[in-house]
């Protein structure tokens, strides 16, 4: 599992991720529990037209549409630093896909866990809560005999269970 802003091997994309990190800690405060980045810059496949997507855990229960009011605060800040408008003359999509759930939502098995297992860098997480989750995927995986196949350098399909059978149920309940 990747940890930290290290990982990030563009220096622009590492601070701009930095200040993002900070002001969503400063915005959610003792509920962000994982901020997770996911993507094409966690793949460090990422050119400067590349968004940045981060996934969030939350100890909360505000609504969706309240955990995304409070995301666009904190973009709405960052956007008026200095350093997202150098990023911006520099040609950088500083664009921020989030994705906020709380730890019930985080908790189940997500299509989106299926590439986080392998290119996730995990930004912030509290009790390794999202590491734990990650491995109970990796488990889930492995016993379901799945198997990520590359169609080419940026393309890929997975294949959950290669010997299922025609009418067989499969469960994605993470242990």
């Amino acid at each position: 599992m990747r940890r930290g802003l290290k990982c990030i091997s563009d220096p622009n994309r590492r601070k701009y991720l930095a200040l993002v990190l900070n002001e969503i800690k400063s915005e959610f405060r003792n509920s962000l529990v994982s901020c997770v980045l996911y993507g094409s810059v966690a793949r460090g496949d990422d050119d400067k037209h590349s968004d940045i997507d981060l996934l969030l855990v939350l100890d909360t229960d505000m609504s969706y549409g309240e955990r995304c009011t409070m995301l666009g605060r904190v973009l709405t800040r960052v956007y008026k630093t200095d350093l997202a408008q150098r990023l911006l003359e520099m040609g950088y999509n500083i664009f921020v896909e989030f994705y906020p759930l709380n730890i019930t939502e985080a908790s189940v098995f997500r299509p989106i866990y299926l590439d986080m297992i392998h290119d996730a860098v995990i930004l912030y997480d509290r009790n390794n809560f999202f590491e734990k989750v990650l491995n109970r995927v990796s488990k889930l995986l492995k016993k379901l005999g799945s198997k990520r196949i590359w169609l080419g350098e940026k393309e890929w399909i997975w294949v959950i269970k290669p010997d299922i059978c025609f009418g067989e149920e499969v469960s994605y309940e993470l242990e």
